[in-house]
């Protein structure tokens, strides 16, 4: 019975004792779950089906904004987003029915932000209690935000994209239309610049353009009473074509103010017209052009001025809709229109090359004829005195040889200045001057022409006028000039006048006349080089059409003006030129050469040259002979020479005091000869003075031959005793160094 009882207490020991442990064990996993909730990062929370709050975590009170405390005993219902609280219960319902729900909750922080939960709840019951329900989530705002930010991104990306993309394809199409552009105006630039003629020029701006910028295009142009001609171009429609040329057909007209095509061709600029509807003006203006324009079609158009030898035009450029011509074409269409006057500038430029080859042709006509009509004469009388006596007539004979020869010299002259005043060489002597003086010479050098035809001269001098600076020989030369055109062109018994006049700064001279008179037409280029009146083979009077071509230079280079003025054919002419008067010092540094007066000069047959020895050097023979009988008959001994080889060994032969060589020699020209005579010792000729005396006449020429060697320059022809006199200075200016 011990036995039983015994066992009995110890069971009921080991019970308890279980028991006890059951309890630990449940308050240890309580303690545990307690800490697990608390420290959860879900959001967990107890409510009854009413909705209140029994308990709630620390994460989900976090989520609200509250304390952990201060969500119990509040009904969830309060926390929910106002347009979602119809929805509770509908959610108590689900779990009523099925134990269980989730889904997404919009909850309403203190801060008013509004939150998202992702909610698992279920139905818990227990014996003698009331069920509740046991809900657990996430707040997921963040991660919606983040999904929404991320989509948003998404779309922002895809329509950066696309926009890329168009704008690749629109630069694409961009980069297309400007390698169009480039190419069109590489096409362009070649076809105008192949026409050579303004028709061509033309017809390639008003077609050129049709159909890559525009629907058609017409040219206008300005005449000279102001009218407007329009000349049609080309239209990308070829059954409208006849329409458009009805352009051309119409007659010229008068452009109102208030028309574009007017506006542009007055003011310089371009327009751009994007709808011609509601625009203020018009295209054309009323009248058969406009009628022609409405006909094809206005909608947009681009007008475009230009000019074309001195003539305003304008290109206009039309599409049959508006709002056609961006600012790139309208850049094009410019570019095109500055192609076009360059082309333009080049046609003027080879009709002017035309005209200058024409006028060269005319020239090299007209100087053939001058320089063989006083050959001629110089041979016919010079064969008549070899072949039979004159008698008393050898004088006459002799004087007409002596005319021609200087009408030959002076054409000779002439074409020398020219290429003088072209090249920049034309040199001056500066004096002090009185130009009454300088007058009366050139009218005593023409008084004898004027005579021969009964010609009245006239002069009417102030003898007061200031004297100037200048060139006495240039101005007579000037002067001579006007006054032997005016005698040249006034017919038998007509009148030559001369005036000069002045005041302090300024003097005038004036040469008129009552003879044939100026062409308007020909009145702008009468000082213009090779330009002549009448250059045909039956023109009434001679010359080569450059005596006022050198008057314009030589004024101008003096600082002064010339002007010609006419009143038409048989109304006379009148030249009148102004000079400065300055001060009448000269300018320090200018050389002052004294003119070689020939009148003052001694014969030529003086023995300056007495006792002279004199080495000539021409492979002419009768230059030879000439110019060794001149010298001779001045007292000189001479040798002549006809090489560069002759005149060394003459040199070694004997020792002449002077040389005198032409330049154009066979086999080693003149400046070669002095280079090497000038390499000889001194005792044997190496510092001989020498004079080159040469039919080479140019600035150049005598800059060359002194750079050569030689002291002076003479040109050919040259008179006997100028010729004398240059020698004997030549000898002078030798022992005047000798003894310094």
């Amino acid at each position: 019975m011990r036995g039983a009882g015994t066992v009995t207490l110890e069971s009921r020991i080991d019970s308890a004792e279980a028991q006890r442990r059951a309890e630990v064990a449940l308050d240890e996993s309580e303690r545990r779950y307690r800490h697990l909730v608390e420290h959860s990062l879900g959001l967990i929370c107890v409510h009854d089906f009413d909705g209140r709050l029994l308990s709630v975590n620390p994460a989900a009170a976090r989520s609200l904004g509250y304390e952990s405390h201060e969500g119990t005993g509040r009904n969830l219902r309060e926390f929910l987003a106002p347009e979602t609280r119809h929805l509770f219960d509908g959610y108590l319902q689900r779990i009523r029915d099925k134990g269980t729900d989730s889904g997404l909750m919009r909850v309403v922080a203190r801060d008013g932000s509004e939150r998202v939960w992702l909610y698992q709840n279920v139905r818990y019951e227990e014996a003698g209690a009331p069920p509740y329900i046991l809900g657990h989530g996430l707040d997921i705002t963040d991660r919606i935000r983040i999904e929404k930010a991320l989509r948003h991104s998404q779309q922002a990306l895809k329509r950066a994209y696309a926009e890329l993309d168009a704008r690749v394809q629109e630069r694409t199409a961009e980069l297309q239309h400007a390698n169009d552009m480039l190419a069109f105006l590489a096409t362009a630039s070649e076809r105008l610049t192949r026409a050579l003629d303004y028709e061509s020029t033309l017809t390639g701006l008003a077609s050129l353009p049709v159909p890559l910028l525009a629907d058609w295009a017409v040219l206008h142009l300005v005449n000279q009473d102001g009218t407007v001609r329009s000349i049609a171009g080309k239209h990308a429609d070829s059954g409208l074509e006849p329409v458009l040329r009805q352009l051309a057909a119409t007659r010229d007209v008068q452009l109102p103010e208030t028309c574009w095509v007017a506006r542009v061709m007055a003011t310089g600029q371009r327009e751009v017209i994007a709808n011609a509807a509601t625009e203020p003006g018009s295209f054309l203006g009323p009248g058969p052009h406009s009628e022609v324009a409405s006909q094809i079609g206005v909608g947009s158009l681009v007008i475009v001025p230009f000019l074309m030898e001195g003539r305003r035009g304008a290109l206009s450029l039309v599409c049959s809709g508006p709002q056609r011509f961006p600012p790139s074409d309208v850049a094009v269409i410019e570019d095109l229109v500055r192609r076009f006057q360059v082309a333009i500038d080049r046609v003027q430029l080879y009709r002017e090359a035309q005209d200058a080859n024409r006028l060269k042709e005319e020239f090299l006509a007209t100087l053939s004829h001058e320089l063989r009509t006083p050959v001629n004469a110089i041979l016919g009388w010079a064969r008549i005195l070899r072949t039979r006596p004159l008698e008393g007539g050898i004088l006459q004979a002799v004087e007409v040889i002596e005319r021609n020869a200087k009408a030959q010299t002076r054409l000779i002259e002439d074409m020398l200045d020219v290429s003088r005043i072209v090249t920049g060489k034309l040199t001056f002597n500066l004096e002090t001057l009185d130009l009454a003086l300088v007058i009366g010479a050139a009218l005593d050098s023409v008084r004898p022409a004027a005579q021969a035809k009964n010609i009245q001269l006239v002069e009417h001098v102030d003898p007061t006028t200031s004297p100037i600076t200048g060139d006495a020989h240039r101005l007579q030369q000037v002067i001579w000039n006007l006054l032997s055109n005016a005698i040249k062109f006034t017919p038998s018994g007509g009148v030559v006048s001369i005036s000069l006049h002045g005041s302090r700064t300024r003097v005038e001279i004036t040469v008129s006349d009552t003879g044939a008179g100026i062409r308007r037409e020909v009145l702008p280029f009468v000082f213009d080089r090779f330009r002549q009146a009448d250059s045909s083979t039956t023109r009434s009077h001679g010359g080569l059409g450059l005596g006022l071509a050198i008057v314009r230079h030589v004024v101008e280079l003096h600082g002064g003006t010339v002007e010609a003025h006419s009143a038409g054919e048989g109304q006379g002419a009148t030249f009148r030129l102004e000079l400065p008067v300055r001060d009448t010092s000269i300018p320090g540094g200018t050389e002052r050469r004294p003119r070689v007066d020939e009148a003052a000069m001694p014969g030529a047959w003086e023995p300056l040259l007495q006792g002279r020895r004199i080495l000539v050097v021409d492979d002419h023979a009768d230059a030879r002979q000439l110019i060794g009988g001149i010298l001779e008959a001045s007292g000189a001994s001479v040798v002549t020479t006809a090489s560069s080889r002759e005149a060394v060994e003459a040199l070694a032969r004997s020792a002449p005091d002077v040389l005198i060589a032409d330049i154009g020699l066979p086999e080693e020209d003149g400046y070669a000869l002095i280079r090497r005579i000038r390499r000889l010792d001194p005792a044997h000729g190496g510092l001989i003075p020498a004079i080159a005396l040469t039919a080479y006449a140019r600035t150049e020429d005598k800059d060359r031959a002194l750079a050569a060697g030689f002291q002076r320059h003479v040109a050919k022809p040259v008179e006997p005793h100028v010729l004398v006199k240059i020698v004997a200075s030549t000898l002078e200016e030798r022992a005047t160094n000798s003894q310094a």
